[in-house]
């Protein structure tokens, strides 16, 4: 019995200082146990109390790693001063689970399936005293690709990525788009639309985009262009006006915007829709806002110039002509007249008349004198199809005569309004004539004209016509022209008339004397050739009148 308790005594207390195992090898301070499910044996220290924690090492994944696959292995070491019991993970948010080993966890492993994009996998391990390892966090990446999905139509190209490289979803990409000489980027379309030839974008696998380019519109629009924008009913003096603009061949402009006597600068660029809008700033009033429009294969302009009182209508034309292109058909030398009012009390009577000169480079040079005696002057281009604008600004701003002419033959002229000439004046305080002011729509009709025609107009016997301009009634004078372009009076001259054809100008000048009033009045006016008379204007003491030289029958030479 004895010998039984001390047998029983030495399993259960069986503290030694040396305890020897297999092989003569000693582990001295350590008790044992027989650990009966690994089959092998524990040792705990001989006080009987472990609290070294295990060391877990992770070796897959590498801190950042970014893996092509769903699944994954996760793959580590574990140690422990005694025995290490167990090794847990927890991918993401998903719940703890028990890794394996297949040599008592001195290397561990686990089979994971992840997640699109960044993975985070926790690991511990604890031994068989309970004590549990540092938890061991790492994060990497799951990498899904789908191939770029890039269509580019047109002459250009994409710069960064190709069409069918394998990008990475869920990341950030940029991608530039740059067009072939003389062609222009026009857009993003598909999965995201931008105008911008810089794109960012975030890849998806159902993410597409096609990069568009179009042959550049502007080479073939661009020169010089000139307009006119008025009121479509009810056209105005502070509403209307003159727009010039020079387009380059990358859709930018710059011009100038004549409105109510004043000048405004202004640029911008064209879209590729061959639309421009633009704010103009005007000192001590509001802003006008500019919108034009061009269209393929037109050398017209179009749009609308509006501010908070109104909204104009803007019509203009491409020069059509240049020294290469030169305006061969309508080169050469004009004379015009205008027509008058119909009162010569509220408005002047007489016809201003004005010389033009069309060169070969299709610039238009104007001069002339209204029938106010105001001096007009004006060089603007000719379009393609024969229209010019009339535009010029009177009365130290404050009024303007404007409206389109027409180079187009017929039987009776070689040139003439459409639609007609606005002839404003404002009311002023100083000068002779007009200070109420007036609105007039006059015509304007014009003939090719001839220097070397001898006489100037193919008359022998004529008449020289005066009336209004403070006459009490119309004075005739019967005149002869000789070939050397002398106008004689018969048989007596009794107003002291004097007229003198200007051969080489194709205007003429002189004077008489009214009757009523004992004064000289000046005579000023333009040869018609094409009608085979003249017309013109005198100014009497505050009022226009008009001058007639030509056969009577065809008296009067310009209606309104």
């Amino acid at each position: 019995m004895l010998g039984e308790l001390r047998a029983l005594h030495a399993l259960l207390w069986c503290v030694v200082a040396v305890l020897t195992v297999a092989s003569d090898t000693t582990y001295p301070g350590f008790a044992s146990r027989q650990d009966v499910l690994q089959g092998g044996l524990d040792f705990v220290p001989a006080g009987g109390s472990d609290r070294t924690r295990p060391t877990l090492t992770m070796v897959s994944p590498t801190a950042g790693q970014r893996w092509s696959n769903a699944v994954f292995v996760l793959r580590g070491t574990a140690r422990d001063n005694v025995r290490v019991d167990e090794v847990r993970y927890k991918l993401n948010g998903d719940d703890w689970e028990d890794a394996s080993t297949t040599n008592r966890w001195t290397n561990w492993s686990a089979t994971v399936h992840l997640s699109p994009g960044t993975n985070l996998v926790r690991v511990y391990a604890k031994d068989t005293s309970g004590n549990r390892s540092l938890t061991n966090a790492r994060t990497f990446s799951y990498i899904l690709t789908a191939p770029f999905d890039l269509t580019i139509k047109g002459a250009g190209q994409v710069a960064s990525l190709k069409p069918g490289q394998p990008l990475e979803i869920g990341k950030r990409y940029t991608v530039q788009a740059t067009p072939r000489p003389n062609n222009f980027f026009s857009n993003w379309v598909g999965s995201v639309t931008s105008t911008n030839r810089t794109l960012s974008f975030f890849w998806t696998s159902n993410f597409s985009l096609a990069a568009n380019f179009v042959t550049n519109p502007f080479s073939a629009l661009r020169g010089t262009y000139t307009g006119l924008h008025q009121l479509p009913d009810e056209p105005g003096w502070d509403s209307s006006g003159l727009c010039t603009l020079t387009l380059r061949p990358a859709g930018t402009y710059s011009g100038r915007l004549y409105l109510a006597g004043a000048s405004h600068a202004i640029s911008g660029a064209f879209d590729l829709a061959l639309a421009s809008t633009k704010r103009v700033p005007r000192p001590g009033t509001n802003e006008l806002l500019v919108a034009m429009q061009l269209a393929e294969g037109s050398d017209e302009v179009t749009g609308t110039i509006s501010n908070a009182s109104f909204i104009t209508q803007l019509s203009g034309y491409r020069s059509g002509f240049s020294t290469a292109n030169p305006a061969a058909t309508l080169a050469g030398k004009y004379t015009a007249i205008f027509s008058g009012g119909g009162d010569p009390a509220t408005s002047p009577f007489g016809q201003g008349y004005a010389t033009l000169t069309v060169a070969r480079s299709g610039s238009v040079v104007i001069k002339g004198t209204l029938a106010d005696g105001t001096a007009l002057a004006q060089s603007v281009p000719l379009a393609a199809n024969g229209h010019v604008p009339l535009h010029a600004a009177l009365y130290s701003r404050r009024g303007s005569i404007f409206g389109w002419l027409d180079f187009g033959s017929t039987d009776e002229t070689d040139l003439r309004d459409l639609r007609g000439l606005l002839w404003t004046k404002r009311q002023v305080t100083t000068g002779n004539f007009y200070r109420e002011g007036f609105a007039n729509t006059v015509n304007l009709f014009g003939c090719r004209y001839s220097s070397t025609n001898k006489p100037a107009l193919d008359l022998s016997t004529a008449v020289v016509r005066l009336e209004g301009g403070n006459l009490s009634s119309p004075l005739t004078n019967d005149v002869t022209l000789s070939r050397l372009n002398r106008v004689t009076v018969t048989p007596t001259n009794v107003h002291r008339l004097s007229l003198t054809p200007k051969a080489s100008a194709g205007t003429f000048s002189g004077t008489f004397r009214n009757p009523d009033t004992g004064k000289t009045s000046s005579i000023k006016g333009a040869l018609m050739q094409k009608r085979n008379a003249a017309g013109g204007f005198f100014l009497g003491t505050n009022q226009s009148g008009r001058v007639y030289f030509g056969l009577p029958e065809n008296y009067p030479l310009l209606s309104r």
